[in-house]
């Protein structure tokens, strides 16, 4: 789908629908200067603790750059509310050579049930849905990438939606995938960082790669990277899940030690429960939604090929 917005400035939510209700996840915005702001609504507190701090906003500007006659200057700033604020530049070739796309994130949402995520019920008609889930069932994945207008973002059969957004100067292309494991109470995201790529503290790997960001890449490369983002955003909430599951077993544990008999059988149910879980766990495939006759979940296997479960 493809969503002219023009030169004016805008205001838009991007939402995914959850059971007929709109959840919105990105808020797009565009000043009279052309320069855009995507904001991630990604999760209410910082890390996975309950008493991390609240978060501010966390949100991706697009600068129209007209000094660099080669670069745009794209700016992730991560804030919350206790004041901390964590910065992160790219630039990239990809709006003035007109060749390819630069990638701007990619998330992992969660099940979208906080309030955080609520649509302005003044602002419903005009939100664009980019698609639906069923939290129960699976894990909502977007990348975003941006693009100079009229360059094409095509790849042919992928497991994906594409949803296209022209404003001023840019083309931003949002890819939404599910993965077929129940969605969880938190979301992660990755974004590039270019600069410095000098810096005296990084190694000459990490160097080459930081200067490989600032080049355009093409929307197969788009698509590899954000596939190859997946399982590493599926990793995070297999550790998330070991973790607690090991806090419940130390705390039922401490909880039995001053139970009363008839509490007893439960908890050591509980605690066995918890323990097979724990053993039966293994580290995540890449699952992947595949739209085919069969509607069938494969995986992507060790050689990059779609295999079925």
């Amino acid at each position: 789908m493809v969503f002219d917005a023009g030169e004016l400035p805008f205001d838009i939510d991007l939402t995914f629908e959850v059971g007929q209700i709109l959840r919105r996840v990105f808020k797009l915005t565009q000043n009279k200067k052309g320069d855009v702001y995507l904001r991630i609504i990604s999760g209410i507190r910082r890390g996975e603790s309950a008493n991390g701090s609240i978060i501010g906003e966390d949100r991706i500007s697009l600068h129209a750059s007209k000094i660099s006659p080669h670069y745009n200057t794209f700016k992730k700033t991560y804030s919350t509310e206790d004041g901390a604020t964590d910065v992160a530049v790219q630039l990239n070739t990809a709006i003035k050579s007109g060749e390819g796309f630069a990638h701007l994130t990619s998330v992992m949402f969660s099940d979208l049930a906080a309030t955080r995520y609520d649509v302005d019920p003044s602002k419903k008609e005009e939100a664009l849905v980019i698609g639906e889930f069923d939290p129960n069932q699976s894990t909502a994945c977007c990348a975003v990438f941006a693009g100079a207008l009229g360059v094409e973002f095509n790849c042919g059969k992928v497991p994906f939606d594409f949803f296209k957004i022209n404003t001023a100067l840019f083309q931003i292309v949002i890819v939404a995938g599910k993965v077929s494991i129940p969605a969880l109470s938190y979301s992660r995201s990755f974004c590039f960082e270019t600069l410095p790529p000098d810096a005296p503290f990084l190694g000459r790997r990490e160097r080459a790669r930081r200067l490989q960001r600032m080049q355009a890449s093409t929307p197969e490369d788009c698509l590899k990277t954000f596939s190859e983002h997946i399982p590493k955003l599926l990793s995070y909430r297999y550790d998330y899940l070991r973790v607690s599951l090991t806090e419940h077993i130390v705390e039922s544990e401490r909880m039995l030690q001053s139970a009363a008999p008839e509490e007893i059988p439960l908890l050591d149910a509980v605690i066995l429960e918890a323990r097979n879980t724990l053993n039966k766990m293994t580290p995540p495939k890449k699952y992947l939604h595949v739209k085919d006759r069969s509607n069938a979940i494969r995986y992507l296997n060790d050689k990059g090929e779609y295999d079925p479960l």
